[in-house]
């Protein structure tokens, strides 16, 4: 009498379903961090919109940390894309 597997507890099922939940997980940490990134470079835009003119320094390091947290948040959407 020939023994089947359960597809279900073949190790090779198993271990492929632990790499698609690990890739799964990735993308939404990917994701989150995005949104967070997200977040904060309009918050920092704001503060800098916000900065009055006789500032210029704190105008400036307002303007830096935006431009800084946008090109991460843009980083990021790409590998999103990237992963599709």
């Amino acid at each position: 009498m020939e023994r089947r597997e359960d597809f279900r507890t073949c190790p090779a099922h198993a271990y492929s379903s632990t790499i698609k939940m690990n890739n799964d997980l990735k993308l939404k940490k990917i994701k989150l961090n995005a949104l967070i990134k997200k977040i904060a470079y309009e918050e920092h835009r704001k503060k800098w919109k916000e900065t009055p003119e006789d500032d210029p320094i704190e105008k400036e390091l307002a303007l830096s940390r935006y431009i800084e947290l946008k090109s991460e948040y843009y980083d990021l959407i790409q590998q999103i894309k990237e992963w599709d």
